[in-house]
């Protein structure tokens, strides 16, 4: 149980409310032990052998030869389109036998192991998990309350967290990792889903290990807090621009995104070029005008780091804002650097509990992982490992960020130029080693 947490070194403990209590439970002061061994968590579903259900291949096909950024012609099912954006995200890009991220999607996933599911709801209310690993369907284990059965406003896709998915040392973080999870996802489905002409809005909800949902029409009245679907297109396009234009295809686009190998570190890391950090900048400024009432009120903001200079010994801390970046200025950093750049997403719960409502404090780590792929997918654009990063040191940072008393640092992705095998697919051989 949290009953204080210490907002920076060497002050006074901060009091944690009955109305925040939540949120620092699930995300605060939380640490990952050493991960030994995989057994013990919740097998992965495999695909089902009888065909329980199909995705238009001829629209999985537009999605992945379609230009970043150039919509194709709008099928005459949106839902459709949907799923067959949902086939697109999902689809394994790249295998790393020997490293400790085996395997890689269009977005992030602690230890590959991917935990969230799709599930998609006809207008009849029957549902359909989208298989992780496969892309295939099978019936979900949970059916959706009749309550809202057969509502066409309620058809679309479902995100369902399974943190159990993720190993045993992640202990506490892995509910709000699966949450981030989710918003990762979630993002990749949408900027899938616009080169089929379909923006769908995403409405953040907390119902059991139901996060969110994609539709068409959400419900105004409904519970939950909606990202706009007009957001979704320049998000986009700012996303698929690097520095020598857009990948050839979204399929390209998604396969180039990458969190680096495991063993990367501040040693190994460069600095990242002008042209890449200004168009990433770009997409966090994109990011923040979608969810503008939260940066508005001070719920949520967002820092650049860098290191400069000789042997990269200069740090610099930068504020980014929906018009842009802030002031640079020198920072007097004490907290670890995974490389020498990085972009910190900080949140006040109380402040975004006020704007987004019920639900906000289980909503919020969704929210920053729909937020952090935008940046993902921008940084593969520009030829940029994007590795985000849940597990540090929340008070020292507060404090090096000079973060008002009731914020806290939420969420990091660590920025590198790509290495020349970082996107090399690698063999495994029965000898265990690569080919």
């Amino acid at each position: 149980m949290v009953d204080t947490r210490t907002d920076r070194p060497r002050t006074t403990p901060v009091p944690v409310t009955t109305g925040t209590r939540q949120f620092w439970e699930q995300s605060f002061g939380k640490a990952v032990g050493e991960t030994t061994t995989l057994f013990g968590t919740l097998p992965v579903p495999h695909a089902p052998e009888e065909d329980l259900g199909t995705v238009d291949p001829d629209l999985r096909r537009a999605i992945g030869s379609a230009a970043p950024g150039t919509p194709v012609a709008r099928p005459a099912d949106p839902w459709a389109a949907l799923e067959a954006a949902a086939s697109a995200a999902v689809t394994v890009r790249r295998a790393v036998a020997a490293d400790r991220y085996v395997l890689h999607r269009a977005y992030p996933s602690p230890r590959a192991l991917f935990g969230v599911d799709l599930e998609r709801v006809d207008a009849a209310g029957r549902r359909e998990v989208l298989l992780p690993w496969s892309g295939a369907t099978a019936p979900a284990d949970r059916r959706r309350s009749p309550d809202h059965a057969g509502t066409p406003d309620r058809r679309g896709l479902v995100a369902r967290i399974r943190p159990d998915r993720y190993p045993t040392p992640y202990a506490g973080l892995r509910p709000s990792l699966a949450r981030l999870e989710a918003g990762h996802l979630l993002a990749t489905v949408a900027a899938a889903a616009h080169h089929l002409g379909v923006d769908p809005a995403t409405v953040l909800h907390a119902h059991g290990d139901e996060v969110a949902r994609l539709t068409q029409r959400p419900d105004p009245t409904g519970p939950g807090w909606t990202i706009a679907p007009d957001v979704i297109g320049s998000l986009v396009r700012a996303s698929s621009d690097g520095p020598d234009g857009p990948p050839p295809t979204v399929d390209a686009w998604f396969a180039r995104r990458t969190s680096g190998p495991s063993t990367a570190n501040l040693i190994t890391s460069r600095e990242v070029p002008d042209p890449a950090r200004q168009r990433i900048d770009a997409v966090v400024a994109a990011g923040l005008a979608a969810v503008a009432p939260l940066y508005a009120a001070g719920a949520l903001t967002v820092h650049r780091t860098t290191l400069v200079g000789r042997g990269m010994s200069e740090r610099y801390l930068t504020p980014l804002r929906p018009d842009g970046a802030g002031p640079e200025r020198p920072m007097a950093s004490t907290g670890a650097w995974a490389s020498a750049a990085g972009l910190t997403w900080s949140v006040d719960p109380r402040r975004l509990a006020a704007v987004m409502g019920p639900g906000a404090l289980e909503s919020v780590h969704v929210l920053l992982g729909w937020l952090a792929q935008w940046v993902c997918l921008s940084a593969a654009a520009c030829g940029i490992a994007a590795r985000p990063a849940r597990n540090f040191d929340e008070p020292t940072w507060a404090h090096d960020l000079g973060l008002d008393a009731g914020a806290v640092p939420a969420y990091q992705v660590w920025l590198r130029p790509l290495a020349d095998n970082d996107l090399t697919p690698a063999a495994w051989t029965t000898y265990g080693r690569n080919t």
